[in-house]
Order: C-alpha cells, then sequence, then structure tokens
C-alpha cells in the first residue's frame, strides 16, 4: 500500500477481500402465439444474469400434465451468461399425436413449465415461469370428413366380410382350338382359362358333329385331374397355375381326327362352398367351332382305252391322267367280265413319294402342273370275252379313301381267228388223188384257233387241232375235214 500524504511511507502486509456470490438469475416467458390449430405455439424466453458470476444454462420444458402432448424447440438450446447480461432464447412447441386434436369444443389445453438445469449446479430460482399451449378444436368440415371416413371404414369391413363370403366368381375365358380348321388325322386340341378356379368342381367337354363323341370329364374335387396337370415325358403338363387363382389350359388333346364340322362346349360348375348365395348350381359355358377338312389323297382324273374292241394275244392300251401324284403310293388296274369274275390279278404299279419304281411305266409317263399323265400302258389281252376296267389310286398319308374311275365303256376281247394250215393226204395236199384200193392212206392236218372244235366228215370223229390218222383206201374213203 501507499499513501498519498507520505510518499516515503511504506507499508507492506497480506490484505484479503472477500466478496460475496451474487446467484440472481431472472427469468421470464412470454407468449407470442398461444392457440393454434395448424401453426406451432411460439414463446419467447428472457433470462438476464443480475448475479457476479457467469452462468452456463440448459433450457427444457417439462410438462404439468399427466400425459406429454407435445414437442418443443428452443433456439438457442444452452445460453451463457456473464454477470448483468441478459439472453433471448425463442421456444416453438407443437401439439401431437394428431388424433389427439379435439372436435369440438374450447380446445385441448397443454400445459408445461420451464425446467433450466446449470452446468456448474449452481442454486436456480426456486420457482420457474409455466406456459399454456390452446390446440384449437378441429373446422366442421373435418367432423364430416370423420363421419365419411368412418362410413367409408364400415363400408370396407362390409365389402372384405362380404367378398369372403362370396369370393369373386368363377370365370372361364379364352376358349378356342389350336386352329379352327384342320386335316383329317390331324388331331383337334384345345385351349381355354379359368380365373378362380380353386371354386371349380368339375369340367364337362362335349362335342356335336358328323360323328358320336363321348363327353369328357374332369373332376376337380381333389385338385387339378391328372390328365390336366400331368404331361407325357418330357411334355409340359397341359394345364398350369399362375398367381394362383388362374389355371391356363393349353393343347388339351380331344381325340377328335375324322372330317366333319364340330361345335365344342366346355361347361365349368361350382363346388360347394360357404358363399351366402349359393353357386352349387351355376354354370360357365363357352363354344367353340372346329372344321376338319377331308384329308387330301391322290385322285384318278381320267382313264381311257384306245379302242373298245381287241383280239387275244394283242396288247390293250391304257391312258389316265392322276392329280396329287406326290401322295401316290401305289396304281392298280383292275378287270372284270360280265359275270362278275376277274379279269386276273390287279396289274399294279408302285410309287415313291410320286416317283415311278418300274422303269417300263416310268417311259410313258409324264408329270406337269402336279398331275401325272401316262399314256399308251399295254396290258396283254389274254382272255375272250367282254371286261370293264377300272383303275384305283392308293394314296401315301394314311387316308382310308381310294380314289377310282372306271373306262367309260367296256371293252370285248375276241379270240384269235382260225384256219386250217394243212389237210394231206400221204403228205400231199392236192384236193385230187388218185388211191388204189387195198392200200392204206395216211391223213395228217394242222388247225390254228382258240375255242375251235375239228371234225373228220364223213366220220363226224372230233379231233385234235394238229394230228395224223391212217385209213385203208376203199369205195367210203373219200373225206374232208370241218373246224
Amino acid at each position: 500500500m501507499y499513501s498519498e500524504n507520505s510518499p516515503d511511507l511504506v507499508l507492506l502486509d497480506l490484505v484479503y477481500i472477500q466478496i460475496p456470490t451474487n446467484y440472481r438469475l431472472d427469468i421470464e416467458l412470454n407468449t407470442i402465439l398461444g392457440q393454434v390449430s395448424r401453426s406451432l405455439g411460439k414463446y419467447e424466453l428472457s433470462l438476464a444474469n443480475q448475479g457476479n458470476i457467469v452462468r452456463e444454462l440448459i433450457l427444457n420444458l417439462k410438462s404439468r400434465d399427466e400425459e406429454e402432448l407435445y414437442t418443443y424447440k428452443f433456439d438457442p438450446t444452452e445460453v451463457r451468461l456473464l454477470p448483468n447480461r441478459g439472453a433471448v432464447a425463442n421456444l416453438t412447441v407443437k401439439p401431437k399425436p394428431w388424433w389427439r386434436r379435439p372436435w369440438f369444443g374450447a380446445g385441448l389445453v397443454v400445459n408445461f413449465q420451464l425446467d433450466i438445469k446449470d452446468q456448474q449446479n449452481l442454486p436456480l430460482p426456486n420457482t420457474l415461469p409455466q406456459g399454456t399451449l390452446v390446440w384449437k378444436p378441429r373446422p366442421w368440415w373435418q367432423f364430416l370428413l370423420l363421419i365419411l371416413a368412418i362410413l367409408g371404414l364400415l363400408g370396407g369391413i362390409g365389402f372384405i366380410i362380404w367378398r369372403i363370403l362370396n369370393p369373386d366368381p368363377l370365370r372361364l375365358e379364352n376358349f378356342s382350338a389350336n386352329d379352327s380348321q384342320i386335316t383329317e388325322g390331324d388331331e383337334v386340341a384345345l385351349n381355354w382359362e379359368i380365373h378362380q378356379y380353386k371354386q371349380l368342381k368339375k369340367l364337362v367337354l362335349t362335342a356335336k358333329g358328323s360323328q358320336p363323341i363321348q363327353p369328357i370329364t374332369y373332376d376337380f374335387s381333389n385338385g387339378i385331374p391328372e390328365p390336366l396337370g400331368k404331361g407325357s415325358v418330357n411334355e409340359i403338363p397341359p394345364c398350369q397355375v399362375q398367381d394362383k387363382q388362374e389355371l391356363i389350359c393349353s393343347n388339351v388333346k380331344t381325340g377328335v381326327k375324322t372330317k366333319g364340322n364340330y361345335s365344342f362346349e366346355l361347361q365349368a360348375f361350382y363346388r360347394n362352398g360357404i358363399q351366402m348365395f349359393s353357386r352349387n348350381n351355376q354354370v360357365a359355358a363357352q363354344t367353340t367351332q372346329v372344321e376338319i377338312a377331308e384329308k387330301p389323297i391322290a385322285s384318278v382324273v381320267n382313264f381311257q382305252l384306245d379302242k373298245p374292241q381287241y383280239t387275244k394275244g394283242e396288247n390293250i392300251l391304257f391312258s389316265w391322267t392322276i392329280a396329287r401324284p406326290l401322295l401316290l403310293s401305289l396304281l392298280q388296274v383292275v378287270g372284270n367280265a360280265d359275270d362278275g369274275t376277274s379279269y386276273g390279278e390287279p396289274v399294279s404299279y408302285k410309287f415313291n413319294q410320286g416317283n415311278i419304281t418300274d422303269p417300263k411305266l416310268k417311259k410313258l409317263c409324264t408329270q406337269q402342273n402336279q398331275q401325272l399323265q401316262c399314256k399308251n400302258v399295254p396290258l396283254v389281252a389274254n382272255k375272250v370275252g367282254n371286261f370293264a376296267f377300272e383303275i384305283k389310286a392308293i394314296s401315301n398319308n394314311g387316308s382310308d379313301k381310294i380314289s377310282s374311275k372306271k373306262a367309260e365303256s367296256k371293252i370285248t376281247i375276241l379270240p384269235k381267228p382260225f384256219k386250217i394250215v394243212y389237210f394231206k393226204i400221204n403228205g400231199s395236199e392236192q384236193p385230187n388223188l388218185v388211191l388204189n384200193e387195198g392200200t392204206s392212206a395216211i391223213l395228217s392236218w394242222r388247225v390254228e384257233g382258240e375255242n375251235i372244235q375239228v371234225k373228220l366228215l364223213p366220220y363226224g370223229n372230233d379231233v385234235p387241232a394238229v394230228g395224223s390218222t391212217k385209213f385203208p383206201v376203199n369205195q367210203a374213203f373219200p373225206l374232208k375235214s370241218d373246224c
């Protein structure tokens, strides 16, 4: 210490100065927006450090109600106050949850209180400010929406219950054939789709057409029947399930191959269930049309002979035209007499995919514009009589139908003309010979022809066409031959 009166006087001593600690802290909460509908509640917190130490504060809120029906935010959340200094913090409060907002009345009151903590655990005021936020009731139109929502909810629940008791009805769709026009020998295959197939009791497939067809029944009592659910080895099953409720069937064989027009009908019968409105007796049905055309075959266009009359031993010359020769497997020429007997074994000509295997016939035939034309095909006339000839074309595609055609008229086969080649007496053909009585005469002859009768007159004996005989010469000897 220094003395101003006696500058030279110096006193040295220890002096302790003790300043009492002042913890005074003024806190005030001001309401800016205390009643809200859709906005946030807004408040202002004023803090004044009236003490003589630095204060470091953490700002919080706590509810004065049984439930904490709000969220809040301080800005800033921590405040540092020097002695004799103040600060302001903004507080926003949001009521929650949304469904607790009242529908009518004065509104929902939310009570809260400041909860301030000192980081150094210094004393705080015993009483902290309290606040109130009023959550206004909803407008009337929201109440109307609530009523509509409740009605919609009840309607939705009713609809769900109704759907449980009455699921979507079974639907049979897209019933059709793989091809509405096929060829005889090919099998009709059908396709269909069934929605909600688990309601299916059975399927009945019927067909009306040129041939009687037994109905086919598929029993779904124990699930998809084996003919539809299992295919052959290395084949996809005809029916497959998609989206758990949709059964798609394709290429289902029917066994129908015979030519004609057919109408197929598929009937789906409901199984017993818990439906409020029973569909047990209801049937879903669809139909489809299929035409099975006759299988094309090799057909005879024309068949003719070169003339109406022949002599036995001559060649009968045939000519014919065959359409679609690529389908030809065999040609047969047959003949029949007036009495129904056969002319002989049929004359057959084999073909391989329309190619002639007989080299002799090949030289007499030509192919043009899908037609096989054969001219002057020979057949030896080896029988006598009147005959009708017919040609038959047999196809190679398995068709049971045979195309045939008869010649326009019958033919006549005449026997060969007969003649006496020679008639000799003792080796001479002289018409007049002088023979001595008592000698012998040797007669020899030769006659050509068929179905002839040779006699020696006047004896009247039948003799062979070629022969000789010996006669004694007397007055009764004169002879002549008669054929």
